[in-house]
């Protein structure tokens, strides 16, 4: 049964991007934007889906929520934080093994592990919470109520933009409030990303291998901090290295002294 609910979330999902974009190549931005945030709500409600029986009551009672589905949105960022963090330890891992090769049983059983451990839908279940309440440990009352704040100010400007996509609004004096024409190919843009990055995950999730290249295309300055990262790490991989040797030589000279 789960498994039917999460096909028809993803192929309305699907269909509702590819309808967006096809609204969008003829400049009809507003409601392509209305479709995109109908797609990327999609997403949320497939991920709650695949966790469901690990889910909190809280999050099961408001999955049809427009508001809590824009907030709930951020666990792709969320989960993309937790996949950036593993692949640089796996990358880590595999630096270490070229260097020892001694450590390679043991490594593989990390990294296994590690894969495993982000795809799986209770660990999924437990950052969903931590994607909509995070905060840092001992912070502030100021702190909390400044991040509370800018929460709240998100998700009142995503449920105002997905309405303003598709309606004219107008006050009492009749002045236009709002209008779809009113938007951009950069308005759209922002939510296609959000988009494109919940698909990725979900098929993760799915246990499919995703073309890690759009991903990339997407948002080009998470490769270029990643790939910095395991370059800076190497290089200090091999620095301990060498010192390692240079106090290996130290010491055989004094020994034959």
């Amino acid at each position: 049964m789960i498994e039917d609910l999460k096909s028809a979330i993803r192929a309305n999902m699907t269909t509702l991007f590819d309808a967006a974009e096809l609204l969008a190549s003829r400049m009809y931005f507003g409601p392509a934007i209305h479709l995109m945030i109908a797609a990327r709500e999609e997403c949320v409600k497939w991920v709650l889906a695949h966790c469901w029986v690990h889910l909190d009551r809280d999050s099961r009672a408001k999955i049809f929520r427009h508001r809590f589905k824009h907030k709930a949105a951020g666990i792709f960022y969320f989960l993309s934080g937790q996949l950036q963090a593993i692949s640089f330890v796996i990358a880590g891992v595999e630096l270490l093994k070229e260097k020892e090769p001694q450590i390679s049983e043991a490594s593989a059983a990390l990294i296994e592990l590690l894969s495993k451990r982000i795809e799986d839908p209770k660990s999924v279940a437990k950052s969903i919470p931590s994607s909509l309440y995070a905060g840092l440990p001992n912070e502030s009352k100021e702190i909390t109520a400044k991040r509370d704040a800018a929460v709240k100010k998100l998700v009142d400007d995503a449920e105002e933009l997905r309405h303003n996509s598709i309606y004219v609004d107008f006050d009492e004096a009749l002045q236009i409030c709002g209008q779809p024409n009113s938007f951009t190919q950069s308005d759209y843009e922002k939510v296609k990303k959000d988009v494109i990055l919940a698909m990725f995950h979900i098929d993760k999730l799915s246990g499919l291998q995703p073309n890690a290249d759009v991903l990339h295309s997407t948002f080009p300055e998470w490769k270029d901090e990643y790939e910095k990262s395991i370059r800076d790490l190497a290089s200090r991989i091999d620095d301990e290295k060498q010192n390692q040797w240079r106090t290996s030589d130290d010491s055989s000279d004094e020994e034959q002294s």
